[in-house]
């Protein structure tokens, strides 16, 4: 049931967009308090510091990833624009640099610094999102996770991921109860 939404959710965004699935996608990702695997100390990352860890995505290619954010309490450490919205309710990023097919250091900060990463990070996972947005989920009035859009195109259409948002938000906030 919420991966038939996350492709309705993705298909209201992205339907007259060229390109594969894993070009224009939504992850939702839940929020765990700890993570005994996959920390990070260099980036102060510590397994019990709250981390968002995808649990499922629209499509069905590229549905295995490996990649998490940290959430901790102190919001100023959150990072990923996942961690943003986690922190801030809803963040966005769109004209990012195409960091895949260019070794710029420039390129690299401003791809670090526009999207809440660090550059050891954009440097080792090379992501392909040029424009991404992030919405918090709950579950009860509780937050639960963060719903996060990302696509190829550095000019995701804002307004019409927050109608799909609006169409859809409470809905998943329904689905994830009890999860």
């Amino acid at each position: 049931m919420i991966g038939e939404l996350l492709n309705r959710f993705r298909n209201g965004v992205f339907g007259d967009e060229s390109g594969d699935y894993a070009h224009h996608r939504v992850t939702l990702f839940k929020h765990y308090r700890f993570r005994p695997l996959g920390f990070d100390f260099r980036d102060r990352g510590w397994p019990w510091s709250g981390w968002l860890i995808p649990v499922a995505r629209s499509g069905h290619t590229a549905q295995k990833t490996n990649v998490r954010f940290l959430a901790p309490d102190n919001t100023d450490r959150a990072r990923g624009i996942a961690g943003r919205a986690w922190a801030a309710g809803t963040a966005a990023a769109t004209d990012l640099p195409d960091v895949q097919s260019s070794s710029s250091t420039h390129d690299v900060q401003k791809y670090a610094e526009r999207t809440s990463v660090t550059e050891r990070w954009v440097k080792k996972k090379s992501p392909g999102a040029r424009s991404l947005m992030g919405f918090i989920v709950e579950a009860g009035g509780t937050p639960w996770g963060v719903l996060v859009v990302d696509s190829r195109n550095p000019d995701l259409d804002l307004t019409k991921a927050n109608v799909q948002w609006r169409n859809y938000g409470s809905l998943l906030d329904h689905l994830v109860e009890g999860t």
